[in-house]
């Protein structure tokens, strides 16, 4: 295949079973796929996993591009790219935070069960769990995602690149999330 073929003639004669298309394809864009997996490649993804949706997302755009539309193919991929990355980005993201939110602990349930008195035990559990429900019914998904990762132990940066938003709006739910809680929360004795 001439590399002197433009793109959209490639992604049509991919369209009608040239597979050769796609491979030349995948060899004009290694290096956009490679810098758009890099700029992502602080989060919580593995590199080559990266690349791998970047890959999915050029052989996706060449499926899905419409010559009538006056953009480039170039474009349209890019902007599969970036969509398919932060989608994978935000995927890997829930995945770990329910794994944090199912190991949060309380500080008076790690005493109590110390103790190993059984109705203390309880009873810490019980207000957890009152706790936590009060903080499902107050908070919106969002302030409690990044009030989850917060207590988690991540600084607003982090939080802000694994959720991939601006450190401004990890600080604003933030402190959304602390007035909330504090009216919420007023009758629990810390």
């Amino acid at each position: 295949m001439q590399s002197s073929v433009d793109d959209e003639t490639l992604v049509a004669q991919m369209k009608q079973g040239s597979e050769e298309s796609f491979d030349v394809l995948l060899s004009r864009y290694d290096s956009l796929i490679n810098k758009k997996a890099r700029l992502f490649s602080g989060a919580s993804v593995d590199s080559d996993d990266l690349i791998q949706e970047c890959k999915l997302a050029l052989f996706c755009a060449a499926d899905s591009f419409n010559e009538s539309l006056s953009v480039q193919f170039k474009t349209y991929a890019s902007h599969c790219m970036e969509n398919r990355l932060i989608s994978a980005v935000r995927s890997a993201n829930r995945r770990k935070h329910r794994v944090l939110t199912d190991s949060v602990s309380f500080e008076g349930l790690d005493a109590a069960a110390e103790d190993g008195n059984p109705e203390a035990t309880m009873f810490s559990r019980l207000e957890a769990d009152s706790i936590l429900r009060k903080v499902d019914s107050v908070l919106s998904g969002n302030e409690r995602r990044i009030f989850m990762l917060y207590l988690s132990g991540y600084s607003y940066s982090e939080v802000a690149a694994m959720l991939v938003i601006p450190e401004k709006s990890v600080d604003n739910a933030l402190q959304r999330a602390r007035r909330k809680l504090r009216s919420a929360l007023s009758d629990y004795s810390c």
